[in-house]
């Protein structure tokens, strides 16, 4: 992993993440930046569990004096609003889940939707930045419509009704 890093010396943003992460699998202890966005998903959590149920813009928290990590969107969700604002968000992505599973299962589009489902939670968990809003979007709004595409766009259906007036 080391040699690979090497390969990126001229780009030192790949370089160190290359190298960073190969610290981890040497086990020479976790690197620098490792280290660092670990210590920012625990003060995340550490900020939760000091309010959990409002969060820190709650009526009982404060968002002055408390520190979120701002690297994981579910964590720092939790962190700022508490159970009471991010469980109702959980729940709907829940039946979100539930309901693409029961209407699309025996269809061929249902692993790209479980795909797209898990990438969701995953990078919600490792990066604020893709967790809600881009990935989010695609992921309520367009994909549970790319099965009827091909009805949306079939001409012999459109001409179809145009016969029938």
């Amino acid at each position: 992993m080391l040699d690979i890093a090497e390969l990126f010396r001229e780009n030192d943003t790949l370089n160190t993440k290359l190298s960073d992460l190969a610290q981890g699998f040497i086990g020479s202890g976790a690197g620098e930046q490792t280290a660092y966005r670990s210590e920012l998903y625990l003060q995340s959590f550490k900020t939760f569990l000091e309010n959990p149920l409002f969060g820190i813009y709650g009526p009982l928290g404060s968002e002055f004096n408390a520190e979120v990590g701002e690297h994981s969107g579910w964590l720092d969700l939790m962190a700022y609003y508490g159970l009471f604002g991010a469980l109702p968000l959980f729940i709907g992505v829940f039946l979100n889940f539930k309901k693409n599973l029961s209407f699309y299962s025996g269809h061929p589009f249902l692993p790209f939707l479980l795909i797209a489902q898990t990438a969701f939670v995953v990078f919600g968990f490792i990066n604020p930045v893709i967790y809600i809003y881009q990935l989010g979007f695609v992921l309520f709004m367009i994909a549970p419509t790319i099965p009827f595409l091909p009805y949306a766009f079939s001409r012999s259906k459109v001409l179809q009704g145009r016969r029938n007036q």
